[in-house]
């Protein structure tokens, strides 16, 4: 018992690392390459499993269009209705612009060391 114990404890921190690692390395990666664009919030759901907030938007690079999903945690009713059509920033990477992160809220620019803009001010009141 003490065993199985331990081998479980070890996979859960082994995985736990290997989680941190890659959003390290995805963070590192678009703070260097990221490449900033403009996408527009299509659509929001709720995630009924946790009630949490998944968005999708649309962006283009060099003419070619592509889809993006992103996590948030709860939305005010007043963000849920008013992000969805809206245009936001993004990051993507330019010899993969498949990969691509939304910036909306202040702690988004802050993750990637860009300054957080005065015209979506707006939103950081309702989160």
């Amino acid at each position: 018992m003490l065993l199985t114990f331990i081998k479980n404890s070890l996979i859960l921190i082994i995985i736990s690392k290997t989680i941190g690692c890659n959003f390290a390395q995805d963070t590192y990666s678009f703070k260097e390459k990221g490449e900033i664009g403009i996408a527009f919030i299509y659509d929001i759901q709720m995630v009924p499993k946790n009630k949490s907030y998944s968005i999708r938007y649309k962006y283009y690079v060099h003419s070619k269009s592509y889809e993006g999903v992103s996590g948030l945690g709860s939305l005010s009713n007043y963000l849920q209705i008013n992000l969805s059509h809206k245009y936001f920033p993004i990051l993507y990477l330019p010899e993969n612009p498949k990969k691509s992160k939304i910036l909306i809220t202040k702690r988004d620019f802050e993750i990637y060391g860009l300054e957080f803009p005065d015209s979506l001010s707006w939103v950081e009141k309702y989160w």
